[in-house]
């Protein structure tokens, strides 16, 4: 799936605006995808124009996208700057860019030489904690939250108030479900004593 004809979906304006305003980072074949790929298809797909190494896409909503834009354009800045001054077959490249429990998860390669290995690992870090804090829907100011109705379970995400409200979520933390005025409700498999 790392052709975007081959989506799961079609790849929304933003998701295309992306990829192909950073080049380095989401169409140079990663070699890591022979291993998802017989031969024949493998080159078949790194010659397409449409080639992308992402393996679903960006498996997120939209309200991460400037987070997105912000790492990409750091990632190919540091690239280009590696590849021109110290280190000419510099890489990184990614294979998946996802949410997984309520914040951005990057996964990929990268050659990069130390420090700047070092420098690039903080960097993934630094937009996963700021993911924490911004809502997957809207971009806005947002904190993780749960489905309500639950004890812990069910799918964490980031979202705003809005969203949350809106998607019958309850902030994980206590004090902040209390700020926004969001009641717990009561547990679907509970009994009231």
């Amino acid at each position: 799936m790392n052709n975007m004809s081959e989506f799961l979906h079609e790849p929304s304006e933003w998701e295309k605006e992306i990829i192909n305003k950073y080049p380095l980072i989401y169409k140079e074949p990663n070699e890591n995808l022979r291993d998802w790929y017989n031969e024949e298809k493998y080159k078949k797909l790194i010659t397409d124009p449409n080639f992308c190494n992402l393996r679903y896409g960006f498996e997120f909503h939209k309200g991460w996208a400037n987070l997105v834009d912000k790492f990409s354009n750091i990632a190919q800045s540091l690239v280009l700057h590696l590849r021109q001054e110290v280190q000419p077959n510099a890489y990184i490249k990614a294979c998946i860019f996802k949410e997984k429990f309520g914040t951005l998860c990057w996964q990929g390669d990268n050659n990069l030489i130390s420090p700047f290995s070092e420098l690039f690992r903080a960097y993934v870090a630094q937009i996963e904690k700021e993911s924490q804090i911004t809502c997957e829907e809207t971009g806005a100011r947002g904190t993780l939250c749960r489905p309500n109705g639950t004890t812990g379970g069910g799918w964490v995400r980031t979202l705003s108030k809005e969203m949350c409200i809106q998607s019958g979520y309850i902030p994980t933390n206590e004090n902040m479900a209390k700020q926004w005025g969001i009641i717990p409700a009561q547990p679907k498999n509970s009994k009231i004593i």
